[in-house]
């Protein structure tokens, strides 16, 4: 039994990346991809998270997640029957405020109020698209060291040409990284550039009360605190300064230049944004 003493719950995105092999996801979702014959690929992510010590997992599932349900089981090949926290799948409209959900933002929108209700003061994200044997103690403690507010895992390394001059991604996102002593300084989001680069592996650690803020409003659709004027301000070029621009059917992500999603006032008029945010 591995000790639990990470003071950290897990969230897993299993289907991210669906796109990427739609031959093989047409019944199941990437988490549940074979590999090597007994593993799939969720087993790498979630054996990785009990290993360092994480007993509080959940997936948030979209779609096609009964061979993934059928694999896992109750969690007990990973020592997650428990009464408190374990093994948790949280499929769509599992509560009223689960959904089915376009991104991750959204998925994380539907389990705000569980995230609430827990004890953990950290939170450590990942998708399933990775083979890797991660240390997520490893990080955790250089999170809590740097002091940061957010630490995500990268990997230098060449691009696939076949994900570079793939235009049809269907909403599926990866992400390079500039980074200057050790912190980011500016995300590219799908970029087209070749040669080595700093790619994001889609794993985050970020503390809980801090993801519970990042919600931009409350449940009326007031303007938090946290998206004050003056944030605002130095946020003009979109979360980062990403100078994006890019709008989804369901949504805009927040590194589109601010002015086209949110709401607010200059010279004293309301300013009524183009493509406004949803925030579930």
């Amino acid at each position: 039994m591995i000790n639990s003493n990470a003071n950290a719950l897990g969230i897993i995105f299993p289907n991210s990346y669906d796109s990427l092999v739609p031959e093989l996801v047409a019944e199941r979702l990437m988490a549940s991809i074979p590999f090597a014959g007994r593993y799939r690929m969720v087993d790498f992510i979630l054996s990785s998270m009990v290993n360092s010590g994480i007993d509080n997992v959940s997936l948030i599932v979209r779609k096609n997640y009964h061979s993934l349900m059928d694999h896992l089981g109750s969690g007990r090949e990973w020592d997650l029957t428990r009464k408190n926290g374990g093994l948790n799948i949280v499929p769509p409209f599992a509560q009223k405020t689960v959904k089915v959900y376009n991104g991750r933002v959204e998925a994380l929108a539907s389990v705000i109020d569980f995230l609430k209700s827990q004890k953990e003061k950290y939170v450590v994200m990942a998708d399933t698209n990775i083979a890797v044997n991660f240390d997520f103690s490893a990080m955790i403690d250089f999170h809590i060291a740097t002091n940061a507010d957010v630490t995500l895992a990268y990997t230098e390394q060449e691009l696939p040409t076949s994900v570079i001059e793939d235009d049809n991604l269907n909403g599926d996102l990866y992400y390079t990284l500039r980074t200057e002593d050790g912190h980011v300084k500016k995300i590219y989001v799908n970029s087209k550039e070749h040669g080595v680069q700093k790619f994001s592996m889609n794993i985050y650690v970020i503390s809980r009360e801090l993801l519970i803020k990042q919600k931009a409003t409350d449940e009326e659709g007031n303007r938090k605190a946290s998206w004050t004027d003056e944030r605002m301000a130095g946020s003009c070029l979109g979360y980062n300064d990403a100078q994006q621009l890019i709008v989804f059917a369901w949504n805009t992500p927040t590194y589109t230049l601010t002015s086209l999603w949110m709401q607010g006032e200059v010279l004293g008029s309301e300013w009524i944004p183009l493509f406004p945010r949803i925030d579930k």
